[in-house]
C-alpha cells in the first residue's frame, strides 16, 4: 500500500472530513451527511483470498 493510500484512509476516518468530502462530491456541497451523524464502522473483516481466508484492518464505511 503506497504511503498517498495510507494518509487517505487516515484522512478519511475523521468524521467532519468524511462529511465534508460525501457532502461536496454526493450533494454538490448541500450539508446533508453531518459530522454527528456518522459511526466508526469495523476497524477489520475476513474476504476470502488466493490464499485462503485473510484479514483486513481499517474498513470504513
Amino acid at each position: 500500500m503506497g504511503k498517498k493510500d495510507m494518509t487517505e484512509k487516515a484522512l478519511l476516518s475523521f468524521n467532519d472530513v468524511f462529511a465534508d468530502i460525501m457532502n461536496n462530491i454526493l450533494f454538490h456541497g448541500k450539508q446533508v451527511v453531518r459530522e454527528g451523524d456518522l459511526e466508526q464502522g469495523r476497524e477489520r473483516s475476513v474476504y476470502s483470498g488466493e490464499k485462503g481466508f485473510r484479514e483486513q484492518g481499517k474498513v470504513f464505511v
